[in-house]
């Protein structure tokens, strides 16, 4: 299953750029976690897109360092800010880095350091993201009714062993993933 819905080439959530939009400041204000930070993206050879949890765990157990809890922030500007459940790496020798390669190929990521955004349980190692919709626009107030959803979705997949829920979480995500991609497109066509 895909992971960052909605991500649609141009038109998608990107790393914010100070100074920022409203929606941007209100999302990093409704975080418990420090002062937002950029941190430049050093994909690992070994590292897989949107594994941030596991590709931090190996890069610690295999060179050192400490895991990073917190929040990457990502802004569509007139549309919706989120922040995404991350995990970044403190290099032995100090520096945060990354390591996680980035689908639209980032070069660095906002985030939001977090000591209490840890993994929550082994099975399910994400917490769900933060939305913070324009206020003004029915349509991104919907998208990000059914972002929620779908990631929501996404996570009871993975969490489930049975074979018919899975079938029956598999046809709701798929109708999801159609209604978010006509949203964006009746958004980016106006």
């Amino acid at each position: 299953m895909p992971v960052n819905k909605p991500r649609k080439t141009s038109r998608c959530p990107i790393t914010p750029e100070a100074p920022f939009y409203r929606n941007v400041k209100a999302l990093i204000n409704d975080l418990d976690g420090q002062e937002a930070i950029y941190i430049p993206v050093e994909s690992h050879p070994t590292a897989k897109v949107s594994e941030c949890f596991w590709n931090v765990d190996k890069l610690v157990k295999d060179h050192g360092g400490t895991p990073v809890y917190g929040w990457c922030i990502w802004d569509w500007p007139g549309y919706y800010a989120r922040a995404e459940h991350h995990c970044i790496w403190r290099m032995p020798d100090g520096r945060l880095v990354d390591p996680t390669p980035k689908e639209e190929g980032d070069q660095r990521i906002l985030f939001v350091p977090d000591e209490k955004a840890t993994p929550e349980v082994e099975g399910q190692r994400v917490r769900v993201s933060v939305w913070r919709a324009e206020p003004h626009s029915a349509d991104a107030n919907h998208l990000v009714e059914i972002s929620k959803e779908f990631e929501l979705v996404r996570y009871m997949y993975h969490r489930t062993d049975d074979s018919s829920e899975k079938a029956s979480l598999m046809n709701r995500y798929r109708r999801l993933d159609a209604e978010i991609d006509r949203t964006i497109d009746k958004m980016t066509t106006l």
